[in-house]
């Protein structure tokens, strides 16, 4: 049986996303049994490159933020190779390790360069997005309400404006059904209302909303990638656009969803797709086939043979 340890952190600055894919991947590896895994998680200002000193393991996974790909981090994890441990990284290159795995349909060239000059295996691709498997692609039938995804630490601060917005600018009568992730502070819904609101918090499990939406807009991040296996017309918002402009471009091109860097701007996209039902129902289908199934246990597969 082999034995593997997932590292990971999160905070409100960076967001659950991290903790969330290590979550689906040690899922996904003990389904299959034979393999035993360990979660080690930690807040990001409380992560200590000591922990790896006690993982007894035989393969590694670190999917960590930027903000901890340290050169501490980067001596860890030579120790755990020279000990003969096989590290795998998730999302973030770093020279310490055997397998870079990127869960995105998309690598950007510096990054496809980098590892490839130091031949380091690089796997990526629509095949790979580790996500939630849908339960249905979404019927959205009429008066499917409108589903608002700001992260589960609004990073951005987006509860603070995004209502008002949305209030003023989306059809009277829409229903919105807003989504206050656990690390996020409580959004200001307007205090005179033309629209429904309806806030969900303390969500565990996304995808029954995610079923029952009619429309999305969501912060760009798996949740997206999400709201598109279950065929959700979607607005994405990027906070990052050097980071998302290459991803926006492909999703755009392909006509698999809309997306902006304003959130003004998004929002009138948004209330685009709701007056237009034979556009919304061609990105949705687009969408849903396009990531017909999640790429978790792919993902598991290329760690497992890693030490193969």
């Amino acid at each position: 049986m082999k034995k593997v340890a997932i590292v990971t952190a999160s905070d409100a600055a960076v967001g659950i996303g991290h903790l969330r894919r290590a979550q689906r991947l040690q899922v996904e590896m003990q389904s299959r049994g034979d393999i035993k895994t360990t979660l080690v998680m930690s807040d990001v200002a409380d992560f200590d490159v000591s922990v790896f000193e006690s993982l007894a393991s035989d393969v590694v996974v670190i999917d960590l933020p930027s903000c901890l790909h340290t050169t501490s981090l980067d001596r860890a994890l030579r120790s755990l190779r020279h000990a003969g441990t096989k590290v795998v990284g998730i999302d973030e290159f770093c020279t310490e390790i055997d397998l870079l795995i990127v869960p995105s349909f998309h690598v950007n060239d510096d990054n496809l360069n980098r590892a490839r000059d130091s031949g380091l295996p690089i796997r990526w691709g629509w095949d790979r997005l580790i996500i939630e498997r849908r339960q249905a692609i979404a019927p959205r039938v009429p008066g499917s309400p409108v589903l608002i995804l700001t992260g589960g630490s609004d990073a951005a601060g987006l509860g603070e404006h995004l209502p008002a917005t949305l209030e003023s600018r989306l059809p009277a009568g829409t229903v919105v059904a807003w989504v206050t992730g656990p690390l996020a502070v409580p959004p200001k819904f307007p205090t005179t209302q033309r629209l429904q609101w309806i806030e969900h918090r303390d969500v565990v499990d996304l995808r029954p909303l995610m079923h029952s939406a009619g429309y999305a807009l969501a912060v760009y991040g798996v949740t997206v990638l999400e709201l598109l296996h279950h065929g959700v017309p979607t607005v994405s918002l990027s906070l990052d656009i050097s980071r998302d402009r290459e991803h926006f471009s492909i999703l755009e091109s392909e006509g698999l969803a809309r997306t902006d860097t304003d959130a003004i701007s998004a929002v009138d996209k948004l209330s685009n797709l709701l007056a237009n039902e034979e556009w919304s129902q061609a990105i949705a289908g687009r969408a849903a086939n396009r990531i017909p199934e999640p790429g978790t246990m792919r993902v598991v597969e290329d760690i497992c043979e890693s030490v193969s």
